[in-house]
């Protein structure tokens, strides 16, 4: 369980992320000490039980005085366990980016405080002065380097720098107090091997059997009314925050795991292969991972493209600028998946070209997008969806866009997946409460933008009403029956793509609807984080296997457009402005990206240097051979991983190659906004929460885009 954790907090910047937050809020940085603190002792207390109904088996087939080493042994390794979780949190909190030196060599550390344990702990046993004063000189040095080390690499960390310090010196202190909790509670059974008698083996460990299994009771009872009450009640889970509930699930799964372990020690029986092999049986009864589905409210159906398209053109004060103007500009936006990281970096920009560019909702034909993305895009949508009803509803996108993703999305639905949802794979009956990805839904319901959340909680069939002033919204998903990309829109693409309809198959097949917050998270569906969706038979995961930016579908609806605007039928306002509409792309990203490079046309003329832009191709990685276990084992997977990333940067690649020849660009018809995976030497993390401090750094990254292109397009006429 401390391996796990150390690989999600120190080794991850999504963990990274969430254990800043718990210092810059005081709540959590609380609720981090209860939660890290009834760990170390159920951990403690889980391990002695364990290592007591141990001793009490093998103890017939151990001599005596080879007896009391086994014993000595089994008492130490449950204090060395419990004594590590404080120092795993303070290695954590070492290694985080907001301080000026990263603590590269934990295992140093980790040797470190093995001997403060060993000094200090013998200080107690042996009551010599010389092993107390060695501890304290141990201990205040640690502490000073600490607060030396501890320095802000940002403007934007001090709060977080300031409460880590504190809770640093918290977990010490918890460390230290552990170490007195042993001497008090375990001493009696830590003297030397000659005061235990052979005869009295039996009687000692009974005796301690009784004591640790009261405590324990009582542990695991506050485990379990502390961890049930984020499942139940969503204010707590974001009152105490992800690393508390992270923490807490620790001890739960600690106690569980050793729960099961001391039945196996009693009844002399493997209980893990009937375990599994019930919970596979249990899984074949019924899928718990069904999408939440609603009545329909009967509003108009959703139109085919082509009368989209008919319907947005001609739409009175559109078509009024188009006939005005000598260009008229036509925006499709596509956002890369990334989580809260990607759909706030999504709503931030199209907040800023919103505000910034003249009549951008005229102008924008398309929103199209993938996990994190398409909730940003759908965010403005929403927007867009008031603003078309209530022209003067003096709504703030920018502030809203703040006040979405500055909610916590992450702890309610990580409550679920590691208390539930696992829980329930051994229950053969529906799951009344809500999976995790359930739960991630009504975590946007319920966000610090109650606007927002507003239109995440309305039915689909609502927030997709026909509307000509709208953009199309494309919601991209995954079909993991068949592999087959799979989309949600508010027009019908037939005609466009022969992507899966998924709206087609809730509405047609079920005669149901769905609610936007559900809409979006269908297609951020992420591995292990979100299940697999199922929809009438059919599963459904993140857009993001296929293609994680929503550039293919937008390269099809162009094309579509293209076909269109070359029909001479009559009343065709497509064809009728084919030479005032200009088209462009906007590709809102999360990476890096190589340097420009030269294309050719299919004419094998080169592109002027003017139109070069930035190609979306994986870079060269450093050669490295394959193991050759790897290579017999893992090969797939790993392709399969490699493929995740590079299909959708061929994806963007084409697309960008395309509209350099697309016959109706502006320019090279491509524009890309974006935020790169690392900057200043601290990642943008992945994650449904985002820390004040990132989410400070990513708006003022947004804030400082240029624009002045698509102003300039946008305010004059073009000859």
């Amino acid at each position: 369980m401390m391996l796990i954790f150390y690989m999600l907090t120190v080794k991850n910047p999504a963990g990274q992320d969430s254990l800043i937050i718990a210092g810059e809020k005081i709540h959590i940085s609380i609720s981090v000490i209860i939660a890290a603190f009834v760990w170390m002792i159920f951990t403690w207390l889980s391990s002695r039980i364990l290592s007591t109904a141990y001793l009490n088996k093998k103890g017939a087939e151990i001599s005596f005085p080879a007896y009391n080493d086994f014993y000595i042994w089994l008492l130490n390794v449950p204090r060395i366990l419990a004594y590590f979780i404080p120092v795993i949190l303070q290695i954590a909190a070492l290694s985080l980016p907001v301080f000026s030196n990263n603590a590269d060599y934990p295992l140093i550390l980790v040797a470190g405080h093995l001997l403060y344990f060993w000094v200090f702990y013998r200080y107690f046993v042996r009551k010599k002065i010389l092993n107390l004063i060695i501890a304290l000189i141990l201990g205040s040095a640690y502490l000073v380097w600490c607060m030396i080390f501890m320095e802000k690499t940002h403007e934007l960390a001090a709060a977080a720098v300031l409460n880590w310090k504190i809770l640093v010196l918290f977990f010490f202190f918890m460390q230290t107090l552990l170490i007195y909790i042993f001497y008090k509670w375990d001493y009696n059974y830590d003297d030397e091997p000659s005061v235990i008698k052979e005869n009295d083996n039996e009687n000692i460990l009974v005796k301690i059997h009784k004591k640790w299994m009261r405590l324990y009771n009582i542990f695991a009872l506050v485990i379990i009314i502390f961890f049930t009450l984020t499942i139940i009640f969503y204010p707590a889970s974001e009152f105490i925050g992800t690393i508390s509930i992270l923490l807490t699930a620790m001890g739960l799964w600690t106690g569980l795991i050793y729960l099961i372990n001391f039945q196996i020690i009693k009844m002399k029986v493997n209980l893990w292969l009937p375990i599994l092999l019930y919970i596979f049986f249990t899984g074949s009864i019924i899928d718990r991972y069904l999408v939440d589905t609603i009545d329909n409210s009967g509003k108009a159906p959703r139109p085919a493209v082509n009368e989209f398209l008919d319907n947005w053109i001609n739409d009175l004060e559109r078509r009024d600028k188009i006939e005005s103007a000598k260009i008229f500009p036509v925006y499709l936006v596509i956002a890369d998946g990334g989580a809260s990281r990607s759909g706030y970096w999504a709503g931030k920009i199209l907040a800023e070209l919103h505000n910034n560019v003249s009549d951008f909702p005229l102008h924008l034909l398309s929103l199209s997008g993938t996990s994190g993305g398409s909730v940003g895009n759908s965010a403005y949508f929403s927007f867009l969806k008031s603003t078309s009803t209530l022209p003067s509803s003096g709504i703030n996108p920018e502030k809203e866009m703040d006040d979405f993703f500055s909610s916590d999305f992450l702890s309610y639905s990580f409550s679920h997946y590691l208390g539930s949802d696992l829980l329930w794979h051994g229950i053969p009956f529906p799951q009344f409460v809500p999976d995790r990805a359930e739960a991630l839904e009504k975590s946007m319901e319920r966000s610090h933008s109650e606007f927002i959340s507003s239109y995440f909680r309305g039915s689909l069939d609502t927030v997709f009403h026909p509307n000509s002033k709208l953009p199309l919204l494309i919601i991209n998903s995954t079909h993991l029956n068949t592999g087959r990309p799979a989309v949600i829109s508010n027009a019908r693409l037939n005609g466009v793509s022969n992507r899966k309809d998924i709206l087609s198959l809730i509405e047609d097949s079920l005669g149901k609807q769905i609610k936007l917050s559900t809409a979006v998270i269908i297609g951020a569906r992420f591995p292990y984080i979100s299940p697999a969706g199922n929809i009438h038979g059919e599963s459904f995961v993140d857009g993001g296997y296929f293609d994680n930016s929503g550039g293919g579908i937008t390269q099809e609806l162009l094309e579509f457009i293209k076909n269109k605007m070359a029909d001479s039928t009559e009343n065709n306002l497509w064809h009728k402005y084919r030479d005032k509409l200009k088209f462009r792309v906007i590709h809102l990203s999360n990476g890096s990206y190589s340097a420009p490079r030269a294309a050719t046309v299919s004419s094998g003329k080169a592109v002027p240097p003017s139109q070069y832009i930035a190609e979306n191709l994986p870079s060269e990685i450093e050669r490295q051979e394959l193991h050759p276990l790897l290579n017999d084992l893992a090969a797939p997977l790993l392709t399969v991983i490699g493929t995740y990333s590079s299909q959708t940067s061929y994806s963007n690649s084409r697309l960008s190659t395309y509209m350099r020849t697309f016959e109706y660009r502006i320019d090279n018809g491509f524009t890309r906004f974006n935020l790169p995976i690392r900057e200043d030497g601290i990642d943008y993390p992945i994650n449904w929460v985002i820390s004040e401090f990132n989410l400070e750094r990513i708006r003022r990254k947004a804030e400082g885009i240029d624009i002045r292109k698509l102003q300039e397009e946008t305010a004059v006429d073009y000859d």
